[in-house]
Formats: C-alpha cells, structure tokens, sequence
C-alpha cells in the first residue's frame, strides 16, 4: 500500500521537472481523449458484428447449396468455414483485414468463390434504401387523394388539418420526423405559391423535404442567407422610397420645370417638322454663300 503512495510522489516529482512538459502533455491529452478512443472501438466493433452477420448469411447459404460429391466445393467450403465459420472467427478475420494482420485480398478471394447471388446480396440489400423512396413517395401520394374528400386535386387548410387528426396520419408523419401538431405551419411551408391551397406535386414536395432532421450545412446556409436577404432588401427599400420621394415632389402643383437632361417630346417633333421643310438644294446653296462671303472679307482685309 505504501508503495503505491510512493508512485504518487514519483508521479507528482515528474510534473515539476520542465524538461518533461511534452510528455506530460501528451499524457492528459491521451487521458482526455480515452472516452473518445473508447466510443470508437465500440463503434468498430458494431460495424464488425453487423458483416459478421451478413457474410455469416452468405456462408450458411453457401453451405446449404454445397453438394459434397463435388471435391472442388468441398475444398472451397474448407477454405471458407477456417475464416468465416462462425461469427467469432468472421469478426477475428475482419479486424485482421482492416488492421493489417492480414492480406485483405486473401478474404476477398474466399467471398469470391461464393456463388453469385450470395455474394451480390449486399448490393440488392443497400439498393432497397432507394425503394423506400418510392414507396414513401407513394404512400405520400395515397394521404393526398385520402384527404382530398371533393376530388378537386387541391387540398385547403380545413380538408389538411381534419386529414391531419387521423392516428395513421400522424403516426406516419412521425416516423418521418414530421411534427404533425403544427398543422398550420406546415401547411403555410407546403404552400409555396401562397393561394391557400396544395396540390400534389407540392405537398409530396414539401414532404419529402420535412421529413428527417435538418443537416449541419442546410442551418449554416439558412443563417448566412438570412442576413444577407435582409440587407439587399432594405437597399432595395431605401432605394424605392428615395425614387417615390423624388416623384411626389417632381408631381407637386405650381412645381417649375428643372433643367431636363433632353427636350419634351413636342418640342422634338416641332424641330424635326422644320427640317423637314428645308431642302437639300437650298441647304447647300445657302451654306456655299456664307462661305463666299466669308471668304471674300477675308481677302479685303
């Protein structure tokens, strides 16, 4: 027991030394991620065990199918059963793959020699995530044309917020992480042209985009958006109320007239109908005058 107290002073003597600053760094650093570490091999450990169970499938259909007369699949399923014979020894094989305790390629060559539908059934199993967007979206449909009692293909608030009551309904929206108490604010962000009514197209629309938690990257472009919306609209108000103040005083009675960048438009047009009445010829003649005279008191001078 005393010797125990002397580690402590042994301990407590290396936090004084400087020269040992690093390590005594490094030390509280492991110590404050060992709950992190922790989490982690717990997490490697469910990934292990979920493919343990799924290759242990594969191999127990693997097995089920093998016909023993045949020597070639009986030295496959040897092969196979002495890595992949039990979840045990599919979970041992596994961590050795990832950390290099052995060549992966060795176990993929052994999933190989599984026939082909056991050693595609992952691929048909991760595919049924894009049926369940299908079928979600049927099933969205199928509340709609519940709801629409007058068949009109629209839905108003009152035929949403009564639809809105039923068990299954709401049971349904909740495994879809949708809040279905606020119907009111649900059905203003389902509508989005604003006429106090949904169609289809909008409300499959507007569920599929409710449904699961927001991500990190959607909040963070809602909170940069925001403020900036909020200033180029209040530019564009101030710009609109100086352009309305400059048109209340410019329309005020006994108003006189500013200097104008171009003349009215009658003044225009009475200019244009006075050139019209001059001609080439006279234009010309006209012009060849006033340059012979000037030309001529040029030269008595």
């Amino acid at each position: 027991f005393f010797r125990v107290f002397r580690l402590i002073r042994v301990i407590r003597l290396v936090r004084t030394v400087k020269a040992l600053r690093s390590l005594r760094t490094m030390i509280y650093a492991m110590l404050n991620s060992f709950v992190c570490l922790l989490w982690a091999f717990v997490m490697i450990g469910i990934v292990m065990f979920i493919f343990s169970m799924i290759f242990g499938i594969a191999v127990a259909s693997f097995f089920q199918t093998l016909d023993l007369s045949d020597s070639i699949q009986v030295e496959r399923a040897i092969k196979i059963n002495e890595h992949f014979g039990s979840s045990h020894e599919t979970m041992i094989s596994l961590f050795a793959a990832f950390t290099g305790g052995e060549n992966w390629m060795l176990y993929g060559a052994l999933l190989r020699m599984l026939d082909e539908g056991e050693l595609f059934f992952m691929t048909k199993w991760f595919a049924t995530f894009q049926d369940d967007e299908k079928r979600i979206n049927q099933e969205v449909r199928k509340i709609f044309q519940d709801a629409d009692q007058d068949h009109s293909g629209l839905m108003t608030f009152n035929e949403f917020s009564e639809h809105l009551k039923n068990p299954r309904v709401r049971a349904y929206l909740s495994g879809l992480d949708i809040d279905a108490t606020e119907a009111g604010i649900l059905f203003t962000l389902m509508d989005v042209d604003g006429d106090n009514r949904i169609s289809i197209g909008e409300f499959v629309e507007g569920t599929m985009r409710l449904k699961g938690h927001a991500k990190s990257i959607d909040v963070l472009s809602l909170m940069f958006d925001s403020p900036r919306f909020s200033h180029k609209f209040g530019l564009l108000c101030s710009f609109v109320e100086d352009q309305l103040k400059e048109i209340k005083e410019a329309i005020k009675p006994g108003k006189q007239n500013e200097i104008r960048m171009f003349p009215p438009t009658e003044v225009t047009l009475s200019q244009l109908n006075q050139y019209s009445k001059l001609r080439p010829t006279d234009s010309i003649s006209n012009h060849r005058r006033e340059r012979d005279s000037q030309m001529g008191v040029q030269t008595n001078m």
